[in-house]
């Protein structure tokens, strides 16, 4: 059994593979970059563009795999909003789509996904828990949450797909928002300040991150079956509790997400019929 991490050479991506690697586990990274890391002594690296399917079906998924999917695109640099659908989509649902449709064709079932906490929207209660409405803003939270209603039809066909939302990760490396208070700080600038100053923001640490998917990984591989290809019939995984609120993990057995059905931009006539896909296929419209 293989770990495959889509984006492992990312901010979480390389805590994730580095732990796994301590643990003795035999881990691949996909990625369009390999940075200088230690652990790439004992792990494998494979070129991949998750926008290409024939690219991540040469990664070489096998059936007993688990699978992270961690690449995504951030808004950055910014884009002007005209050209925020080709710039998030791209990466964002349809390489979702397609490492869901490769590990389908090599009968792997588990995938630890990715999303974000903004597909929330703005906050109508607090704290946010998996119960509050979907209502994402931007094109970036639009494509994140599409990617969850994709995943929701393939748990349907079976696969176990626990999804992560998390909040501003930060570590070392990475100090998100905080970056540009403590340059304000440093040249002795005044620093804005929303409200009282008294307003809280909730950030996750990287290596609760990377620990967080580590534990999915783990848990779907004690509920792991074969699934079954009798014809268009396949076993859907057993319930599994919710043991990770904490970390915004979605169940792979939940058949519903934020109490939303429609986030306001997904129509019954817009339905795809290349897969379980939710959302018309427009990629005709991405320039290479």
């Amino acid at each position: 059994m293989k770990h495959i991490i889509f984006g492992g050479d990312g901010f979480v991506g390389r805590h994730l593979a580095e732990r796994l690697v301590k643990e003795g586990e035999d881990v691949v990274v996909a990625d369009i970059v390999k940075s200088d890391l230690p652990h790439y002594g004992r792990v494998r690296f494979v070129h991949c563009d998750v926008t290409d399917l024939e690219a991540v079906q040469k990664v070489g998924i096998g059936a007993d795999d688990m699978i992270y999917n961690m690449a995504a695109k951030m808004l950055s640099p910014l884009q002007v909003r005209a050209k925020r659908w080709e710039f998030f989509w791209p990466v964002n649902y349809y390489g979702a789509e397609n490492i869901m449709k490769a590990m389908d064709a090599a009968g792997a079932s588990r995938l630890v996904q990715f999303t974000t906490d903004m597909i929330y929207g703005h906050t109508v209660q607090s704290p946010q828990t998996e119960t509050h409405p979907a209502k994402p803003l931007g094109e970036y939270g639009k494509s994140k949450w599409a990617t969850e209603q994709l995943a929701m039809q393939w748990r349907k066909q079976g696969m176990n797909i626990s999804i992560f939302r998390p909040r501003l990760i930060i570590g070392p490396g990475r100090l998100g928002i905080l970056e540009k208070l403590f340059k304000l700080i440093d040249l002795n600038l005044p620093v804005p300040m929303i409200g009282s100053g008294k307003v809280p923001y909730q950030f996750i640490s990287v290596f609760d991150c990377a620990e967080a998917a580590r534990l999915a990984g783990r848990r779907a591989e004690r509920s792991l079956q074969p699934r079954l290809r009798q014809s268009a019939v396949r076993a859907r995984p057993a319930r599994q509790p919710d043991q990770a609120r904490r970390f915004e993990v979605v169940p792979a057995a939940d058949t519903g997400l934020c109490g939303q059905a429609d986030a306001g931009f997904l129509r019954p006539d817009q339905q795809a019929d290349h897969g379980p896909g939710t959302v018309p296929d427009r990629r005709r419209n991405v320039r290479a």
